[in-house]
Protein backbone atom coordinates (compact mmCIF):
# COMPACT_ATOMS: atom_id res chain seq x y z
CA UNK A 1 0.00 0.00 0.00
CA UNK A 2 1.44 3.38 -0.96
CA UNK A 3 0.49 6.70 0.57
CA UNK A 4 0.55 10.09 -1.05
CA UNK A 5 2.27 12.98 0.68
CA UNK A 6 0.36 16.20 0.27
CA UNK A 7 0.74 19.80 1.33
CA UNK A 8 -2.39 21.58 2.47
CA UNK A 9 -1.41 24.69 0.52
CA UNK A 10 0.78 23.61 -2.37
CA UNK A 11 -0.66 20.14 -2.99
CA UNK A 12 2.71 18.61 -3.87
CA UNK A 13 2.02 14.90 -4.46
CA UNK A 14 4.95 12.58 -3.71
CA UNK A 15 4.88 8.81 -3.33
CA UNK A 16 5.95 7.35 0.03
CA UNK A 17 6.15 3.86 1.49
CA UNK A 18 4.02 3.00 4.54
CA UNK A 19 5.54 3.55 7.97
CA UNK A 20 5.07 0.51 10.21
CA UNK A 21 1.56 -0.89 9.90
CA UNK A 22 0.01 2.50 9.15
CA UNK A 23 0.14 4.18 5.80
CA UNK A 24 1.47 7.41 7.26
CA UNK A 25 3.16 10.09 5.24
CA UNK A 26 5.03 13.24 6.10
CA UNK A 27 5.47 16.09 3.67
CA UNK A 28 8.87 17.77 3.87
CA UNK A 29 9.83 18.32 0.24
CA UNK A 30 9.59 22.06 -0.32
CA UNK A 31 6.00 22.21 0.90
CA UNK A 32 4.55 22.88 4.34
CA UNK A 33 5.06 20.00 6.75
CA UNK A 34 1.86 18.00 6.58
CA UNK A 35 1.29 14.50 7.90
CA UNK A 36 -1.47 12.27 6.56
CA UNK A 37 -2.81 8.82 7.28
CA UNK A 38 -5.40 6.76 5.45
CA UNK A 39 -8.99 7.21 6.60
CA UNK A 40 -12.31 6.28 5.05
CA UNK A 41 -15.65 8.02 5.31
CA UNK A 42 -16.94 4.81 6.93
CA UNK A 43 -14.64 5.46 9.90
CA UNK A 44 -16.42 8.75 10.52
CA UNK A 45 -14.80 12.11 11.11
CA UNK A 46 -11.02 12.39 11.23
CA UNK A 47 -9.49 12.21 14.70
CA UNK A 48 -9.20 15.57 16.44
CA UNK A 49 -5.91 17.44 16.67
CA UNK A 50 -5.49 16.11 20.23
CA UNK A 51 -6.10 12.48 19.17
CA UNK A 52 -4.06 12.53 15.95
CA UNK A 53 -0.58 12.16 17.47
CA UNK A 54 -1.37 8.55 18.39
CA UNK A 55 -2.09 7.80 14.71
CA UNK A 56 1.41 9.02 13.84
CA UNK A 57 3.00 6.58 16.28
CA UNK A 58 2.51 8.34 19.61
CA UNK A 59 4.64 10.86 21.42
CA UNK A 60 7.41 8.51 22.61
CA UNK A 61 8.75 7.08 19.36
CA UNK A 62 7.62 8.98 16.30
CA UNK A 63 9.05 11.42 13.76
CA UNK A 64 6.14 13.70 14.62
CA UNK A 65 6.68 15.95 17.64
CA UNK A 66 3.30 17.67 17.54
CA UNK A 67 0.10 18.00 15.54
CA UNK A 68 -0.48 21.70 14.93
CA UNK A 69 -3.88 21.91 13.21
CA UNK A 70 -7.30 20.41 13.03
CA UNK A 71 -7.72 17.78 10.30
CA UNK A 72 -8.41 18.30 6.64
CA UNK A 73 -10.10 15.29 5.03
CA UNK A 74 -8.76 14.71 1.54
CA UNK A 75 -10.96 11.90 0.22
CA UNK A 76 -8.76 9.05 1.44
CA UNK A 77 -6.58 10.75 4.04
CA UNK A 78 -6.77 12.80 7.22
CA UNK A 79 -4.08 15.47 6.96
CA UNK A 80 -2.68 17.79 9.63
CA UNK A 81 0.00 20.45 9.90
CA UNK A 82 2.79 18.85 11.95
CA UNK A 83 6.09 19.62 13.61
CA UNK A 84 8.76 16.99 13.11
CA UNK A 85 11.23 16.00 15.81
CA UNK A 86 14.69 17.45 15.43
CA UNK A 87 16.35 15.41 18.16
CA UNK A 88 17.77 11.95 17.60
CA UNK A 89 16.54 10.46 20.85
CA UNK A 90 16.34 6.67 20.47
CA UNK A 91 13.05 4.89 21.03
CA UNK A 92 12.41 3.13 24.30
CA UNK A 93 12.73 -0.65 23.96
CA UNK A 94 9.47 -2.55 23.98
Amino acid sequence: MISTIRSALARCPVQALPLAALAVSLATTGCDKVGCFEWTKYEGACPSQEEALEYFGGSSCSDVKSVDSEPEYDGDYCCYDITKRTDDVPCDPF
